[in-house]
Parts: C-alpha cells; structure tokens; sequence
C-alpha cells in the first residue's frame, strides 16, 4: 500500500525508494527528502506487550537482556521510557521538614560518553530518613546549587 502523503511534512511528492532489509517497501519524500514505510504502525508493539517489556525492566532486566527475550531493540525500549518518565516536580517529592534535622551533602563528578563532558552531582540526604531529600546535576561548567 503506498502512502498518500509524509508523515513528516504531509507533502504528496511520494516515490518509492528501494526495499528496507526485511523485505519491506521504503517511499522517499520528494518536499523533505526523508524516508518512510507504508503501514509504519503494522510493527508496532500492542500496548499489552509495551508494558509487559517495560515491567520486566523494572524487575531490573539489563536493555540488552530484553533485547534477547523480547527480541526488542534496546533504542525502542529507551523511546518508551523517555515517554513513561514524566516525573512530578522536586517542589512536589521534597519531604516537609521535621524540626532540627541534619542533612548529609554528598558531591560526585564523573565523565559521561567523553573526558570533556564533566557532570556534578550533588545529593542531600536526612540522616534519619531512608531516601533523598534533594538532588542537583550540573554540567562542566557548573556550580553548586546555593
């Protein structure tokens, strides 16, 4: 079935442009130049199925196991993750203080993917409590939260 228009710029300008490596017919966009694939959503995981990969790395299943199980790749399961993790505010998870508390302040840095790219982190943690009070992340450049 051949597309009517872009999924990108919803352009009429469709022609086809080969076959993917499964077998499946690939269309190039004349407007914006990009591929697409007729029926996209016919390989699409059921919601079902979403959720019971994305339990299962909860239970602390490593990306390239449910690579392996599910026969899901690992850059699929990170683009539902980035749309599940919609976290409430730190204004909303921060606990009321409770008297004259003390708090512990941890600082840690570490390279992420390269030497230049330096990150900070800092951690407030009540000593009586069992969970984070506050956290704060910085690039390179960046200084401790006041």
């Amino acid at each position: 079935m051949h597309p009517t228009t872009c999924y990108h710029c919803g352009s009429a300008k469709i022609v086809c442009n080969g076959r993917t490596t499964n077998g499946k017919q690939r269309f190039l966009c004349r407007a914006c130049g990009r591929c697409l694939r007729a029926n996209r959503s016919s390989n699409a995981y059921s919601l079902e199925r979403q959720v019971e990969i994305l339990r299962a790395y909860h239970e602390r299943t490593s990306l390239r196991g449910l690579q392996r199980i599910f026969g899901v790749s690992r850059n699929t399961v990170n683009t539902w993750l980035k749309k599940v993790r919609q976290l409430p505010s730190l204004a909303q998870t921060l606990a009321p203080a409770q008297g004259a508390e003390v708090l512990e302040l941890d600082e840690l840095w570490s390279f992420v993917s390269y030497r230049k790219n330096k990150r900070w982190i800092w951690l407030a943690q009540c000593c009586h409590l069992p969970h984070l009070v506050a956290t704060h992340s910085a690039g390179l450049s960046g200084e401790p939260p006041v």
